[in-house]
């Protein structure tokens, strides 16, 4: 079979059913050969750059005697131009430049790349995936980034990146992930998302990147994990959150954020809430399938909560105490002193109601029902003088029920399906 006929780039379909050809059979059938040009770019390259011989095996496997789309790391296209050039892990130092122009898929994780970013690099407009994560390029953002139209994927985490990363590149039509995680000096500020955007993950934590979370970040259908934790952002967190229904990572938390927390019940595949850390006051948290423990990182608010509310969800274990959680009581006379509405009810909670809840002065509302708690309701609780609902009803508490003036105020329906209880007036 003639060689020049798998040359034909336009070729999909061979058959070659019942026949008497003979001779070898190229075994690269499908796979087009390198152009010169390609080789002689990616041998430039590698000239270029310094490199751990006895780390860097792909690129001392590299033969100019052999078709280079059969190199180690590189793809190339139909037509023999390297698409992809994957040198990750490999101990390289030096700067990127425009190796080829028609690189689709450019991977140089933890390669010891240094900055300041060449400027021929600006050519590579056919990218599509750039992952440089783990490097230490010391040098100002790359703003040209911002114009390949065809970028879904940038990750440059941990890069040690400066300067400004332009709103313009989170405006890219195309563009599924961006993740610049870890780079402390990297500032910016997060623009107006189109609604037809493709943005799915969205990684900036740890970053200097500022601004309000506005409305329009509700626009973003299609993302899955959002993490803007210990960055600038401040203001309130829009309701528009419920219109992300794909998410699945939320984590806004070390920041500035303030007010009520929207609500998160139409976020059916979301498994992972962490707002620790801001100045939240009102967390309506319920009906969301939360499961786990209640950690003290509830307490995690920087200003005092005034309601918290984990109704209807998986949680389990006990509600935390002064004895296993050591700040804990702090958190009760500090953090959430002003807190008047608490409710864990239709949870799996077990063990003792706290003492401690005595501290929660303010205390209007309290609803720990249908759980699994056990022993006695604390005399603390008649302590609580602005109480004026409480349902402890459909557990395992035990004892007498406490006395005190506001403790008479309530009926039988706070205690219901609690059978080891008794006192009641």
């Amino acid at each position: 079979m003639p060689p020049c006929l798998l040359n034909n780039s336009a070729l999909r379909v061979l058959n070659l059913h019942r026949n008497n050809l003979t001779g070898t059979f190229q075994t690269h059938l499908g796979v087009s050969q390198c152009l010169q040009d390609q080789k002689e770019v990616l041998l430039e390259l590698r000239n270029n750059l310094t490199y751990d011989s006895s780390l860097s095996t792909k690129l001392v496997q590299w033969n100019g005697s052999l078709d280079c789309c059969q190199w180690s790391g590189v793809k190339c296209d139909v037509k023999g131009h390297v698409s992809d050039l994957d040198l990750s892990s490999k101990s390289i130092s030096g700067g990127i430049n425009d190796s080829s122009s028609n690189l689709r898929v450019l991977s140089l994780s933890n390669a010891y790349l240094t900055g300041p970013f060449n400027s021929s690099a600006a050519k590579l407009r056919s990218l599509s995936v750039i992952r440089l994560d783990g490097n230490t390029f010391s040098s100002p953002f790359p703003k040209f980034f911002a114009d390949f139209s065809n970028l879904q994927v940038l990750t440059m985490s941990s890069s040690d990146l400066f300067g400004v990363a332009t709103a313009k590149l989170f405006q890219i039509k195309s563009l599924e992930t961006v993740d610049l995680k870890n780079n402390r000096e990297l500032q910016g500020s997060l623009p107006e998302f189109a609604p037809t955007g493709s943005l799915r993950s969205l990684l900036l934590s740890y970053t200097r990147i500022s601004g309000n979370v506005s409305k329009t970040r509700g626009r973003l259908r299609m993302l899955s994990n959002l993490d803007l934790r210990a960055c600038s952002f401040s203001g309130s967190i829009p309701n528009s959150v419920e219109n992300l229904t794909q998410l699945v990572y939320f984590d806004l938390s070390i920041s500035q954020f303030v007010g009520a927390v929207p609500s998160f019940a139409f976020l059916k595949k979301l498994t992972t809430i962490n707002l620790r850390a801001n100045r939240l006051t009102i967390m309506i948290l319920s009906n969301n399938s939360l499961h786990g423990s209640i950690r003290d990182s509830l307490n995690g608010s920087s200003s005092p909560l005034e309601s918290l509310e984990l109704s209807i969800n998986k949680l389990e274990g006990p509600i935390p105490s002064t004895s296993k959680i050591s700040r804990l009581s702090d958190a009760l006379q500090t953090k959430m002193k002003c807190l008047y509405i608490l409710n864990f009810s239709r949870n799996a909670l077990s063990g003792h109601i706290p003492s401690s809840v005595g501290n929660l002065q303010k205390l209007e509302s309290l609803d720990l029902s249908f759980n699994n708690l056990s022993g006695q309701i604390p005399q603390q609780i008649a302590s609580l003088t602005f109480l004026s609902f409480l349902n402890l009803s459909y557990n395992h508490l035990v004892g007498r029920i406490p006395q005190g003036s506001q403790m008479e105020t309530f009926t039988e329906s706070s205690y219901i399906g609690n059978d080891g209880l008794c006192g009641l007036r």
